[in-house]
């Protein structure tokens, strides 16, 4: 599978026998080996200085996982219209 794994998505479609109109993919998941977030940037040394940020995804349901190497941060992004107790219950 490793020499699959940077294939495009348009190959994937081609070749899942999925109709063009049905989306292939409904849900992601995200595992990432992450840092854990500096509470105190100032002394981080760079002189770079994030004034804001967030993530989007085309998914109805996007569940991130980040290894911070001592524990887990879970991050769920969701259509609006999904009920979050049956996200929870996903998860």
């Amino acid at each position: 599978l490793l020499g699959h794994e940077q294939s495009s998505l348009a190959m994937a479609q081609r070749c899942s026998g999925v109709s063009g109109s049905t989306p292939l993919f409904s849900t992601l998941l995200n595992y990432r080996h992450s840092a854990a977030v500096n509470p105190n940037p100032e002394s981080s040394g760079s002189e770079i200085q994030v004034l804001a940020g967030q993530e989007r995804t085309n998914y109805p349901i996007t569940v991130s996982v980040d290894d911070l190497g001592e524990g887990f941060a879970l991050t769920a992004q969701t259509d609006r219209r999904i009920d979050p107790q049956r996200i929870t219950g996903y998860l």
